[in-house]
């Protein structure tokens, strides 16, 4: 009948509209995808040389590491004057304060066995510990 046919039409558009649809969906992607093929190489290439750079860092963080285990460096100080009564010394883990007038000297803070950071007066008297 003329009605079945019409409506055979109808469908038949409408099927042809959805299928122009999804084509331009599916050209979209396709387009979408071609851009991120297009950029994907520089992406790569930028983690590539971020990578590079954090092993450098952790090269570098290694040997830092290294040089403060192998070099233990401790505050000295050498007096060629006079250490007056009640000066302050400060080292990097001791303190002491002079209990009188010393002249000539040299301060040098160590480390014992026990692991105890203390100063030392001409390196064999231990003046005070912390």
């Amino acid at each position: 009948t003329d009605e079945d046919i019409s409506m055979l039409l109808n469908t038949a558009e409408l099927f042809d509209s959805n299928i122009k649809k999804f084509e331009e969906e599916l050209n979209s992607f396709f387009d979408e995808q071609d851009g991120a093929n297009e950029s994907m190489p520089g992406i790569l290439n930028r983690i590539e040389r971020l990578t590079d750079q954090i092993d450098e860092i952790n090269e570098e963080k290694a040997t830092v590491e290294k040089l403060y285990e192998d070099i233990r460096v401790f505050a000295c100080v050498q007096v060629s004057g006079a250490l007056f009564s009640g000066s302050k010394i400060k080292g990097c883990h001791s303190s002491m304060v002079v209990k009188k007038t010393i002249k000539t000297i040299k301060i040098e803070e160590k480390q014992g066995t026990d692991m105890k950071y203390y100063l030392a007066v001409n390196s064999n008297r231990i003046v005070k510990k912390s």
